[in-house]
């Protein structure tokens, strides 16, 4: 449908959502990372594609990056970005 890609479910047993780097913090290098993939300069792992689902619709886009940008700027997004994501 020309859709985003979509992260195969499921893919991690943990991991914190937001954290695409697996560097176990929820940074801007994660936000970076979705739009390196996006734009197709980087190849997403597939735990780091699972985390980077940040606003939960099962799609890898610009409000995942934009949602995680929000959240290290301490603004609200309804999303549980930095928790534990599991199975």
């Amino acid at each position: 449908t020309g859709d985003d890609p979509k992260p195969s479910e499921p893919v991690v047993d943990k991991g914190i959502l937001g954290d695409v780097n697996g560097d176990d913090k929820v940074n801007i290098k994660d936000a970076t990372m979705i739009q390196k993939s996006i734009a197709n300069l980087t190849t997403l792992t597939e735990t780091g594609e699972a985390l980077a689902d940040a606003d939960l619709n099962t799609k890898i886009n610009i409000k995942d990056a934009t949602a995680i940008q929000k959240h290290i700027a301490g603004i609200e997004t309804g999303y549980p970005i930095g928790k534990s994501k599991t199975k």
